[in-house]
């Protein structure tokens, strides 16, 4: 078994409204939302073998680094090791997928950044692992369970700083086939992450914290194994962040979908900012700016905006060859005008 269970993608609302209008479809759907905390995606794998495997978001800790999130698993191992019953009845790993956010993992203005300890918040648990039906060199879960109720009762009691995140908003239909309907679902939608600004009703209640949000996540809602594949997960479930967290440029957190870029070059421009910068410096380089890390930052980039853009460079008629080499040097650029000469 490779160790490493990936989270499944998050996309943007325009690539939700891609997807369920393909070949002149109108599909509907049911979607929960939970607060995007500002912190790092973490996770942690147990095996029917009964090992207990620490991960980032695509990286196997093997040992302590700066987050502190692989001591925090494993100063726990009785408490994670009671999931290899549920690993084992499933046939394959349990997969518990969080944020592990507070002080000292991020910075910012956020009311999760003012934690006085890094605390983790569950929002998924993934059930069983298969590879990745466009990449076989992946392994995402099999099924995936979204729904909090659900979550905290798999979870083992007594575990340090754990934390499940509730559902935020109400359950939010998104009717492709009623125009009108859909718009004021969207209004709906950017005025509750645009009010997170004004500071996190979460955090503030839970820890009594005052700051702003992230963002919100919404997810197909799965209350049981069976329901929702980690292959539907990763096609399905999108972000809607706050200005100062999108990675992308557009006018409100959900917008629908635009006329595909004119050029590489504007394409490149809505892609490269400053937020997706600093979420690179922080995953790549772990928050450190220095020449000698200019090379995974640049990589970094250019994996991350090639996957984020891909509908809009098919749309547009955009290859890799047109937009590596501009990312290449725009990452680089940014980089090197923020390290110490």
């Amino acid at each position: 078994m490779d160790p490493i269970v990936c989270f499944p993608s998050l996309v943007q609302y325009a690539d939700i409204e891609a997807r369920m209008t393909y070949n002149g479809q109108a599909l509907s759907g049911t979607w929960g939302s939970k607060i995007k905390l500002h912190g790092t995606n973490m996770s942690v794998v147990v095996t029917p073998q009964g090992q207990i495997f620490a991960q980032s978001r695509r990286t196997l800790l093997e040992g302590p680094e700066p987050t502190g999130f692989y001591d925090y698993i494993h100063s726990q191992p009785e408490a994670w090791g009671r999931l290899v019953e549920q690993a084992t009845i499933a046939g394959g790993p349990i997969t518990v997928y969080g944020e592990w956010a507070g002080q000292g993992i991020q910075s910012g203005k956020e009311a999760v950044c003012r934690l006085p300890v890094p605390h983790f918040f569950v929002f998924a648990i993934g059930v069983g692992q298969v590879a990745h039906p466009q990449n076989p060199d992946r392994f995402i879960p099999q099924w995936m369970i979204t729904c909090p109720t659900t979550i905290a009762h798999t979870l083992p009691k007594g575990l340090d700083r754990l934390h499940v995140l509730p559902w935020h908003m109400p359950a939010t239909v998104l009717d492709f086939a009623n125009t009108t309907a859909l718009a004021g679902v969207l209004d709906r939608i950017n005025t509750e992450v645009e009010g997170l600004e004004g500071g996190d009703p979460y955090i503030a209640q839970v820890f009594g914290h005052k700051g702003a949000g992230e963002g919100l996540v919404f997810v197909p809602i799965a209350t049981r194994v069976g329901q929702l594949s980690g292959a539907e997960y990763d096609r399905l479930a999108f972000k809607a962040k706050t200005e100062r967290h999108r990675v992308r440029k557009q006018g409100k957190p959900a917008t629908p979908r635009e006329a595909p870029p004119a050029s590489a070059q504007i394409l490149v421009e809505a892609y490269a900012t400053d937020p997706r910068g600093h979420q690179g410096v922080h995953e790549a380089c772990g928050g450190v700016f220095h020449k000698r890390l200019t090379g995974a930052f640049v990589a970094w980039m250019v994996g991350d905006i090639l996957k984020e853009a891909a509908r809009e460079m098919e749309e547009a008629s955009l290859t890799e060859a047109q937009v590596a080499p501009l990312v290449r040097t725009a990452a680089r650029t940014w980089y090197l005008s923020r390290c110490a000469s």
